[in-house]
């Protein structure tokens, strides 16, 4: 019987372990910004932080006031109707606070007629937070709200900001790396770029921020050396409610498995026959298997 009890504790383990390995694929995602993938490129902790809304229907910010819209890393263009819907959101006296540096957010900004503009270019700098030209620090231009005791952000491969009110520039050791060498050459100038800007639509206010990457895990535990966290926590804390855009964003790219889990987590009465389902199969396996040993043994005698 010795036997059959250290044979049913392995199965037993081998099931914890598969069990526990479904749960952990399941609620994860590799992509870049997600906000399931909880390695160093994704943004689960900055989601651990923060309590929002997701917008997936533009029409729904009609209901808002005195808001904040964030816009992390927008991989799709905007819609004249879905530029419209957020102009007005901004006009009305809420806040939209846009973090890009592939450019995508532009068609946003050029269909409000924005002044500001995301120059899709490797800005790099002597003066970085590691060993890589890419690591650029970044300094408070001027006060805001959101620069509220922050002195130094650390970014990741950003971009520079054309036109608006500067909040936040590089040092003057910084350029524009155009053949990508990630040396100055002589056609390119060392000099300050903006990374932070701002400017008003009627009673709101725009913020463009050239650097996505401020808000995945391996950026906002930067430690005591920079102010990432600290900047972070003042965008947690700017104004209520907070609305995360989920329908452009990188942070709302899953697998197909977890976009199919996360689908059914709204139906409760599926998920509780689901998991139900799943404990009686395992049950069952487990007893064949047991009955299995047992008459085995009981013929070998």
């Amino acid at each position: 019987m010795t036997v059959i009890k250290t044979e049913e504790g392995i199965a037993a383990i081998a099931i914890v372990i598969a069990i526990l390995s479904l749960t952990w694929y399941i609620s994860t995602a590799p992509m870049d910004f997600s906000r399931y993938n909880v390695q160093w490129n994704g943004t689960s902790k900055f989601f651990e932080k923060i309590e929002a809304t997701d917008v997936t229907d533009y029409s729904t910010l009609n209901s808002f006031s005195g808001a904040t819209l964030l816009i992390i890393a927008p991989i799709q263009d905007y819609s004249s109707v879905e530029v419209e819907a957020i102009r007005s959101f901004l006009v009305r006296g809420n806040v939209v606070i846009l973090a890009d540096d592939y450019g995508t957010g532009n068609t946003l900004l050029q269909g409000m007629h924005s002044g500001i503009t995301l120059l899709q270019d490797n800005l790099l700098s002597i003066d970085t937070g590691y060993n890589e030209s890419t690591a650029v620090l970044a300094y408070p231009y001027q006060s805001h709200t959101l620069l509220k005791g922050v002195s130094t952000l650390c970014l990741n491969r950003p971009s520079s900001i054309l036109g608006g009110n500067p909040l936040m520039t590089t040092s003057y050791l910084s350029w524009i790396d155009t053949n990508g060498n990630h040396h100055v050459d002589r056609d390119e100038m060392l000099g300050r770029y903006t990374i932070m800007a701002n400017e008003t639509f009627g009673e709101g206010e725009l913020i463009v921020i050239s650097d996505p990457s401020i808000f995945i895990n391996g950026m906002v535990g930067g430690g005591n050396r920079w102010s990432n966290q600290r900047f972070v926590e003042n965008i947690v804390g700017i104004r209520s409610p907070i609305l995360i855009d989920t329908h452009h964003s990188a942070t709302g790219e899953a697998t197909a498995i977890l976009n199919w889990f996360n689908s059914i987590k709204k139906f409760h009465s599926i998920m509780i026959i689901l998991i139900g389902s799943l404990v009686l199969i395992i049950a069952w396996v487990f007893t064949k298997r047991s009955k299995k040993k047992v008459h085995r043994n009981d013929t070998s005698r």
